[in-house]
């Protein structure tokens, strides 16, 4: 009904209809899912990187943590399951940092979330 609509506006306003119903068809082939980055850092001079993704769905929703040591993954995995309610979700967590060697996740409340084991890296024969 939404799409009839705006294609109807479309005859009266130039909107890009052909990229909504794509968009459209997209949210409704991914079981009407939405995922976006909210955090993507990679630490200069470690060579690690972590993202965090979040995902959106009728039924719930994740935040999934991504880290790679030299391109390497070693962390792919929900750290977070709610329902699917911004009000429940919104404040569990916020930034995504490189602390003591670990990967720490943060909620608004500075509180962490969720930190991994240490990640150890070999330079020169060394331990760091």
């Amino acid at each position: 009904m939404l799409l009839c609509g705006l294609r109807e506006f479309s005859t009266y306003y130039e909107i890009p209809i052909n990229e909504i119903e794509e968009a459209a068809d997209d949210f409704r082939e991914n079981n009407y899912t939405n995922t976006w980055t909210h955090s993507d850092k990679t630490f200069p001079g470690t060579g690690v990187s972590a993202k965090l993704t979040c995902s959106l769905s009728p039924n719930d929703f994740s935040l999934r943590l991504e880290a790679d040591l030299d391109k390497n993954t070693f962390i792919n995995e929900t750290i977070l399951t709610t329902k699917p309610d911004e009000i429940i979700f919104s404040d569990k967590f916020k930034t995504l940092s490189l602390e003591d060697q670990k990967i720490v996740v943060r909620d608004k409340f500075n509180k962490i979330l969720y930190s991994s084991q240490r990640i150890f890296r070999i330079k020169n024969g060394h331990s760091t």
